[in-house]
């Protein structure tokens, strides 16, 4: 989920009682453990982190990590590649 779609996402859920986001976001971090069974996957973690993020600075920050070592993750894994092509 890019950036700009996040915060749109974020600002959706500010529609919602708050009560209502961290019942849909504890049940979305709960699930996502269960990721092994069908349907039910580890997708589920992070978008139960972006509905908490919305209410909790804790999830946010958990949130804004995450995407900075999966950006990192992903650069040094295209710089690799391409020092093998070259």
């Amino acid at each position: 989920m890019s950036v700009s779609r996040t915060k749109k996402f974020i600002n959706l859920l500010h529609s919602f009682p708050a009560w209502l986001r961290k019942i849909i976001g504890i049940s979305l971090i709960f699930l996502g453990f269960l990721g092994f069974l069908p349907i039910i996957g580890f997708w589920m973690i992070p978008l139960g982190l972006i509905v908490l993020s919305a209410d909790y600075r804790f999830a946010r920050s958990i949130y804004v990590r995450s995407r900075l070592l999966i950006h990192r993750f992903k650069k040094k894994r295209r710089r690799a590649a391409r020092a093998r092509t070259s």
